[in-house]
């Protein structure tokens, strides 16, 4: 390997590396209910997503219904994925 690819290697983990601890608490105050400096921007538009799939955030969610959304996911993603491979030819 070169220099260059060296310094592109130390540059790559830097970017990675660098930001995990302020990302991870982050989540964790996100997980745990508390107050971030986005919560003014997005609790309101996660409240419009709640109430526009009519998901009471109070409620959890069982295993059941869990495996349910995760399958009509996948089909979902099956599905638009197996129309881009079908379509290939004709996508820019």
């Amino acid at each position: 390997m070169h220099d260059n690819d060296w310094l592109l290697l130390a540059a790559f983990f830097l970017l990675v590396l660098a930001p995990a601890p302020f990302l991870g608490r982050y989540f964790y105050r996100v997980m745990e209910g508390q107050r971030t400096w986005l919560s003014p921007l997005l609790q309101p538009l996660e409240r419009a997503c709640y109430r526009v799939a009519g998901i009471d955030p109070q409620q959890e969610q069982g295993w059941r219904g869990y495996s349910l959304a995760l399958l009509a996911f996948t089909l979902v993603c099956l599905l638009v994925l197996t129309g881009i491979l079908l379509l290939q030819g004709a996508l820019p």
